[in-house]
């Protein structure tokens, strides 16, 4: 099963919401038992949410020329092209944060 990501402020303004409906309730309402809470969370909708890989650039050398590879997805990339103006941040294959 995948993860669903909510948002924090989103759950603290349901459980905010919820506990002013139930202020001066004897006994504690079903909602605020380990159960409850567990059951609750799962009716917040997931955030909208993407991966976040992180990578680094591996110097390599193929027939004399030098390469960056890239730890998440192995794309090469010609060094030459980390001298010029070209965005080395992120690898554009993967799209992996090389910073």
């Amino acid at each position: 099963m995948p993860n669903d990501y909510i948002s924090r402020e989103a759950a603290q303004e349901f459980f905010r919401k919820r506990s002013e409906e139930y202020i001066g309730h004897e006994p504690v309402p079903m909602s605020f038992t380990l159960t409850g809470v567990v059951n609750e969370l799962k009716t917040i909708p997931a955030a909208d949410v993407v991966e976040h890989k992180r990578g680094t650039w591996i110097t390599a050398w193929i027939k004399g020329t030098e390469f960056q590879r890239c730890t998440e997805c192995g794309t090469y990339i010609q060094s030459i092209f980390f001298a010029n103006d070209y965005d080395v941040n992120f690898c554009p294959s993967c799209g992996a944060d090389m910073r």
